[in-house]
């Protein structure tokens, strides 16, 4: 059986007087977290979040000059840029009325609209009432060939 090892003993705080040494007994408890080493892994990840908090800011500000050049460069372009033809000159597009391009047809009839209520002869919208059981439905699919381009 192998003994632990063991941490040098620290001087007290009082002077002269020191703290024995561990004893065997003692040395197979837990170790006073003062003595322990278990703040390294502590101190390891502050200092990798430290570089990486560094790294994302070098990106962020990389990133800035990208988008700030990139919003320069658009306004050269569309500087550049012939002003396109008037929608107004496409066909159906001239859209000059009052309301702002948008025409109302509130209340709009044709000439002879009374001609056509008292010509016009109304269907019959009540449906038949649906039969009671199963309904036996035979389906059947085709799968169809479409040629597009003949090859």
């Amino acid at each position: 059986m192998a003994s632990p090892t063991l941490s040098p003993p620290r001087p007290g705080s009082n002077g002269a007087a020191r703290r024995p040494p561990r004893t065997r007994a003692q040395s197979n408890e837990a170790i006073p977290r003062g003595e322990s080493d278990s703040f390294a892994l502590v101190a390891v990840v502050s200092v990798m979040l430290g570089i990486l908090v560094g790294v994302l800011g070098i990106f962020a500000i990389a990133m800035w000059f990208d988008a700030r050049d990139a919003k320069d460069a658009a306004e050269r372009a569309a500087a550049k840029a012939t002003p396109a033809a008037d929608a107004s000159t496409m066909p159906g597009m001239n859209h000059s009325s009052g309301a702002g391009g948008l025409t109302s047809y509130a209340g709009a009839a044709p000439r002879n609209a009374e001609e056509l209520a008292t010509a016009h002869k109304p269907f019959n919208a009540v449906m038949p009432p649906i039969p009671k059981g199963v309904a036996n439905v035979n389906l059947v699919l085709k799968d169809i060939t479409v040629q597009i381009h003949p090859a």
